[in-house]
């Protein structure tokens, strides 16, 4: 992960704290796409339909892991992300992030 305090991202610094939350997204094995891809990235709301527009990599990589994390979100109060449970606490931290870095990306895919 390429990611620090002097991180800029749509015109918004990346604090410390948010830069030890993707330390601990990587430990869970959360991919980061680390260049800019040839394509644009583009996610898709299951539940709504709703798309985005062309996101920034690091954006891209946090609502999807928001989005995969909230679909195992079951009865029991619980979410996991590729089979290692998520705490409410980390999934909340994730979704700020998202709302920091890209207000509209989070109304029209999270909210």
């Amino acid at each position: 992960m390429n990611y620090n305090t002097r991180t800029i991202i749509n015109g918004k610094k990346l604090t410390q704290p948010e830069v030890n939350l993707l330390t601990k997204l990587e430990e869970l094995g959360m991919p980061f796409i680390t260049v800019e891809p040839l394509f644009p990235l583009v996610l898709r709301n299951p539940v709504t339909g709703a798309q985005s527009h062309s996101l920034h990599p690091l954006v891209y990589s946090l609502a999807k892991f928001v989005l995969d994390a909230y679909s195992t979100y079951g009865f029991s109060g619980k979410m996991s992300y590729r089979g290692k449970p998520v705490t409410i606490q980390l999934f909340d931290r994730a979704k700020m992030l998202v709302l920091k870095l890209d207000p509209s990306t989070y109304r029209d895919l999270i909210d």
